[in-house]
């Protein structure tokens, strides 16, 4: 029987979190902060551990564990380019199987795209009017090239050790929003009305990251939208949600031509016809057997694989 460890980080991890307790198979979780474990309800077959991992603390998990039959699942941040390159290498190094659960990106499009962090702040630095940082905690030192730290309102996890990191920037308390997300259109609209906001930044998130919400909602309060552009997946692993790839192997006959292709490693994209959300629903039983008895029989190398954005 296989061992999943799921690096989490998601709404997508804590569903197939969920998914594998409600199907007694054991299985790890493993979140950057206490924060995340504390947002994860108790599960009987779920272990779960908090702390950043650096690829070394990876490399040696792994061998620690290899006689366990352990499989890799990333369901960590589309931004988390770095944890996924460890992740990736990781599993590589130690011939373990690594399934990239990314979610799919919703930007067609409105407002400023760029490449970066940096790219934004430069732009920002000849603006004038508060800005709502809505990009996590991680990165908010670099928002201080901006000049005027009283105009930035960033919103962040209630998470008291984040709090703190931020004090130290140097942010203004009175500045900090302590929320879990994702948030709605009217909280996203009331939130930039409240501080007066002419710009809102946030990443390409996705569906279940709030994208759209906050697209929306920047229309209605009369802020502009700026986006900072997805990095690139570096870690060719298998970057189809991981629920339905699974699935896809014994759901139904008409799902059997997408896993052929798969099989067979050609490399014709598969597009997001089959969202997380509809294959979540499809059977647990499905998902079960395809773990335990389908998965471990599985060998092909996903970095011959094209990617695939959901």
């Amino acid at each position: 029987m296989i061992r999943p460890l799921i690096f989490a980080g998601t709404t997508e991890g804590r569903e197939i979190a969920l998914f594998f307790n409600e199907n007694k198979i054991m299985s790890d979780v493993y979140t950057a902060t206490e924060y995340g474990v504390q947002v994860l309800p108790e599960m009987e077959y779920i272990k779960s551990h908090s702390g950043r991992l650096t690829y070394d603390d990876i490399n040696n998990m792994l061998k620690s564990r290899k006689d366990e039959n352990v499989i890799i699942i990333d369901a960590t941040h589309p931004y988390a380019a770095q944890v996924t390159e460890n992740l990736y290498k990781s599993a590589e190094d130690n011939n373990v199987k690594y399934f990239r659960l990314l979610r799919p990106s919703t930007y067609t499009g409105g407002g400023m795209l760029f490449e970066s962090i940096e790219k934004a702040v430069e732009y920002l630095k000849n603006t004038t009017g508060n800005i709502l940082l809505a990009t996590g905690s991680k990165e908010l030192a670099k928002y201080k090239e901006t000049g005027d730290m009283t105009r930035l309102f960033p919103r962040v996890l209630p998470d008291i050790n984040v709090i703190k990191n931020i004090l130290d920037l140097g942010y203004p308390l009175k500045n900090i929003i302590c929320m879990q997300g994702p948030f709605s259109t009217y909280m996203n609209t009331a939130t930039l009305i409240h501080i007066n906001a002419k710009y809102i930044v946030t990443k390409d998130t996705g569906k279940t990251g709030g994208f759209n919400e906050k697209l929306e909602a920047a229309k209605a309060a009369g802020a502009e939208l700026i986006v900072i552009g997805r990095p690139k997946e570096q870690s060719k692993g298998y970057t189809l949600v991981f629920t339905s790839f699974v699935i896809t192997v014994i759901s139904a006959p008409k799902f059997l031509s997408t896993f052929i292709r798969l099989a067979a490693m050609q490399p014709k994209p598969i597009t997001n016809t089959f969202t997380f959300s509809t294959f979540i629903k499809i059977g647990k039983y499905a998902i079960k057997f395809s773990l335990l008895y389908i998965l471990p029989a599985l060998s092909f190398d996903g970095r011959k694989m094209q990617e695939i954005d959901g």
